[in-house]
C-alpha cells in the first residue's frame, strides 16, 4: 500500500508510507484498518523503547 499525507501541517513535508503487508487488503475500508494498525504500532514500539531504556525493565 502506498499511503501519502493530504493535509500536512504547514511547513511540513506530507508523510508518504510504502507498507507490504501480509494481510489481504481488497477495498478502502480494509486500506484504512490495516493503517490503523501500523499507526498503533509505532506507539507500541515507543513504549518498549521507554520501558527498556528509560524503566529498564529488562533488568529486573
Amino acid at each position: 500500500m502506498h499511503v501519502v499525507e493530504k493535509n500536512p501541517p504547514p511547513a511540513a513535508t506530507a508523510i508518504k508510507w510504502l507498507l507490504f503487508t501480509t494481510v489481504q487488503v481488497a477495498s478502502a475500508k480494509q486500506v484504512l484498518k490495516c493503517v490503523r494498525w501500523y499507526v498503533r504500532r509505532w506507539r507500541i514500539e515507543e513504549w518498549q523503547r521507554v520501558m527498556k531504556s528509560g524503566c529498564k525493565i529488562l533488568k529486573h
